[in-house]
């Protein structure tokens, strides 16, 4: 395909072509081909100046200066880039600095999700005082936990959460209701009285 090194030659054949009188012209068996040229030195001169633009933008980075906010902003100029032709893209340098600032940005992301599960996590009642009403909670903690990458999970201890499952799933077993317990929270407000365990 032609490139924009072959330019100055194209903008020649077309210099004769448009010498040439109408029937001369309607002689020339390969003129769509010439048209086609142009049209590609058209998009390559466009994409030329866009590789410059994204270039200087990515120069302009610091990785270890960005923020969660510029998570946007990264997110629009990788896909400016991911828009251009492989020559075009050949054209951005410093793409890997782009890389790296979108990598410390989902860092950043993932750490602080991982402070907030670990808050949850935390906020949840104790084993001891435990009761089948938070059972909402704790699933919801965990669906949490659940739905995030594998980044913010190895951040969060789990521990604690898995321990709370289980007993929830032991509290509303088979066996404890035809026993005729109900491990409700009584009352259910913060004065928590803790709830014995099941007599199965």
């Amino acid at each position: 395909p032609v490139q924009l090194a072959d330019a100055f030659e194209v903008s020649r054949v077309k210099a004769r072509f448009d010498g040439l009188d109408a029937a001369g012209q309607a002689a020339v068996t390969r003129g769509g081909e010439l048209t086609a040229m142009l049209e590609r030195l058209a998009l390559l001169a466009d994409e030329k100046a866009e590789a410059a633009d994204i270039a200087a933008a990515i120069g302009a980075l610091d990785p270890a200066a960005v923020t969660k906010d510029d998570a946007a902003a990264l997110g629009a100029l990788l896909a400016r880039y991911n828009a251009l032709s492989a020559e075009g893209q050949a054209l951005v340098d410093n793409i890997d600095t782009l890389k790296a600032a979108i990598a410390r940005v989902q860092e950043l992301t993932d750490k602080a999700m991982a402070a907030e599960l670990t808050a949850k996590i935390a906020a949840l009642p104790e084993e001891a005082a435990l009761c089948l009403d938070d059972k909402a909670a704790v699933q919801a903690v965990a669906d949490l936990l659940a739905a995030q990458n594998a980044s913010v999970k190895a951040l969060v201890d789990a521990t604690r959460l898995t321990a709370l499952q289980t007993r929830l799933t032991a509290m509303s077993s088979t066996a404890c209701w035809r026993a005729g317990w109900r491990p409700m929270c009584s009352p259910p407000s913060s004065a928590r009285t803790p709830v014995t365990r099941c007599p199965a």
